[in-house]
């Protein structure tokens, strides 16, 4: 039975056992989890889809928030992106969501409940909260193998004790039902193997394929012939790790051996098909007790070497040391990478010989491949969160060992995940896919930028750039706002907002919600109460760039409401065209509330001056009509 099958009975058991948890609520919510793949322990960012449906009333501005419960945890979200928002939820109606949790590390086969919080508000504007819980099954299984060859796994090679650097290919592989990542190999020296590096990076063990690890070792001068077992450390995930037994076969007991190095110890170089006159470096090795004199060696040109010198003079090799000779030779053309073992007759003492395999390294050649897309693929100005894939595939024939990918953002694109990634080892014909995180300010001009992405391995680097294009935005402000005759207690007084697109591109579909405020709110009717869930939303359409829009809300000033100015907030929604996602914008304004007329004159001294300009008036027009009646003849 395959996992997927396994996984389908685990959900169904599951779904039947399903029991949601209810806090004291009207709302009646079911839900069941149903994740993709197997879920195993450690593992980090999993997305399991849980669908909830909506048994009874319907509900608006519904959030639901993933919790934190053993052996569950919610992935390393940013800015409460982990809170999902449904603006209407009617009755009936099914919702999928998708969380992406980590998984202790600690945690047992078995079936976990996991709870998330739901909270909205019926049409009443009561608030309805509860908690859902659901089971997911934790099944994943964790077992790696390892086995090893001396050499690689197309050119083995016999090893015996005493013999220094000599390449050790340990095969690991996933004998589990989860892919694991994040794999590094710890190694520890131990009887009878000496390492020469501590770990290496593996990256990704997919199930149940063989992944070639190389390092170099040196094999104890007393060792035995036998299989031995040394024991490594692999850690996976986040932070688990299983240990695991390497069988190491010591099968030579020669007491002479031979090693070679194209170039020079001090100045090595690499060989490969086709070059010719390159510098070999022998190095002999005294394994025995006793001094080796009169050493010599002679050579038989054979595939895939040619040496332009038929011999070799050593000289003497004190006992556990070493001597060198240099010779020159030439690499066929048609010369496959591998590490190949060439026949030679080494001559010591007085003419005693004896046939010794000499390792010849010819190396492959690593040529690596780029290609890169973003997600979404257009990118606009205020952009978060945006995906670079980056696919590399190595068609050369050697292996990049220890490789990684860095990634350099110019101004204006801001990077949020680790600018270097290690991968590991890139086989010959693997493609291999990895992503960077990066952000795109509001501030950051339209245009084209150059993003340089570097893979780095063992003997070289590749390095090519991607040309990612911002897209404008439209770019919509509140050019004036109008509010006339706002006064405490004031109802139905229009509160004009003039907006204006002052971007080159056309904002569709625009929707203008008004905040929520104390003071100042929309006007609802009593006779329709459920006027208050759309009062605040106002939809505009289109708005062209350069083109000016009136916005009338309908709104009353709180009657507690004193004199002065109160900041009012809106949020704008809207669509553009090639923009998988609305663009979301708020704004402030300012809006006063004045003092009633009667009250100001009240409570200033225009009263009294009115008064006195009154009586002024007065005494002017009673002065001008006793000055006509004593002009007037009798």
């Amino acid at each position: 039975m395959n996992r997927k099958v396994v996984l389908a009975l685990v959900l169904a058991i599951s779904f039947l056992l399903e029991v949601p948890f209810y806090s004291a609520s009207t709302a009646n919510v079911f839900g069941y989890a149903h994740p993709d793949e197997l879920l195993a322990p450690g593992e980090t960012g999993e997305p399991v889809t849980i669908s909830l449906t909506n048994l009874g009333s319907t509900l608006f501005n519904v959030s639901v928030i993933p919790m934190s419960v053993y052996p569950f945890s919610p992935y390393g979200y940013y800015n409460d992106t982990e809170n999902i928002s449904i603006p209407y939820w009617g009755q009936g109606q099914t919702v999928n969501v998708t969380v992406l949790l980590n998984v202790a590390s600690s945690a047992k086969d078995g079936i976990y409940k996991y709870y998330v919080m739901v909270s909205g508000y019926d049409e009443n504007g009561n608030q309805e909260e509860k908690t859902i819980v659901v089971s997911i099954p934790v099944l994943g299984k964790e077992q790696v193998s390892a086995q090893s060859v001396w050499g690689t796994t197309n050119s083995s090679m016999v090893v015996g004790p005493g013999e220094d650097n000599v390449p050790l290919t340990i095969l690991l592989q996933n004998q589990g039902n989860v892919m694991l990542s994040n794999v590094t190999l710890h190694l520890k020296s131990n009887y009878p193997v000496k390492f020469l590096q501590d770990n290496v990076s593996v990256g990704y063990l997919p199930i149940g394929q063989p992944i070639p690890v190389t390092v170099l070792a040196d094999v104890y001068p007393n060792a035995t012939e036998g299989v031995h077992y040394v024991e490594a450390n692999i850690t996976f995930f986040n932070d688990s790790s299983e240990t695991v037994k390497i069988p190491v076969d010591i099968i030579s007991t020669n007491q002479v051996s031979l090693e070679t190095l194209w170039g020079s110890t001090s100045s090595p170089i690499i060989a490969s098909a086709g070059e010719a006159n390159l510098p070999l470096t022998i190095i002999v090795k005294n394994l025995e007790t006793n001094l080796l004199s009169n050493v010599s060696l002679e050579f038989k040109s054979t595939y895939p070497v040619k040496f332009l010198q038929p011999n070799a003079s050593v000289g003497l090799v004190p006992p556990g040391e070493y001597n060198e000779v240099s010779v020159t030779a030439d690499v066929y053309n048609n010369a496959t990478p591998g590490v190949y073992y060439v026949p030679v007759t080494l001559t010591l003492y007085g003419g005693e010989t004896m046939k010794v395999e000499m390792p010849i390294t010819i190396a492959g050649t690593v040529n690596i491949s780029m290609n890169m897309y973003t997600f979404p693929p257009q990118v606009f100005q205020g952009y978060s969160d945006v995906e670079l894939h980056v696919l590399l595939l190595n068609y050369g024939s050697g292996i990049a060992q220890n490789a990684s990918v860095q990634i350099k953002t110019p101004n204006g694109i801001n990077l949020i995940s680790q600018p270097e990634q290690q991968i590991g080892a890139i086989p010959s014909g693997k493609l291999i896919n990895t992503s960077f995180l990066f952000n795109v300010p509001n501030t950051t001009s339209p245009g084209n930028y150059e993003i340089n992405v570097t893979v780095n391995y063992d003997g070289g680097h590749y390095t090519n750039a991607y040309t990612l294009e911002i897209y404008p935005k439209a770019n919509i402000i509140i050019y004036s706002t109008y509010f006339p005759g706002a006064t405490a207690g004031a109802s139905k007084i229009p509160l004009t907002i003039t907006l204006e697109n002052i971007g080159n591109e056309t904002a569709k579909n625009v929707v203008l919600r008004l905040g929520e405020s104390d003071v100042i709110y929309p006007h609802v009717s009593s006779s329709n109460p459920l006027q208050a869930l759309t009062a605040s939303e106002y939809f505009i359409g289109d708005i062209k760039p350069g083109q000016k829009v009136n916005v009338t809300y309908i709104v009353d000033v709180s009657s507690g409401a004193t004199p002065g100015t109160y900041p009012l907030s809106v949020a704008l929604e809207w669509n553009q065209t090639g923009s998988l996602y609305p663009f979301v914008q708020s704004d402030t304004f300012n809006a006063t509330v004045h003092e009633p007329f009667l009250s100001k004159l009240v409570s200033s001294n225009t009263l009294l001056i009115l008064i006195f300009v009154i009586i002024i008036i007065v005494l002017i027009i009673a002065l001008i009509a006793v000055a006509r009646r004593r002009g007037s003849p009798k």
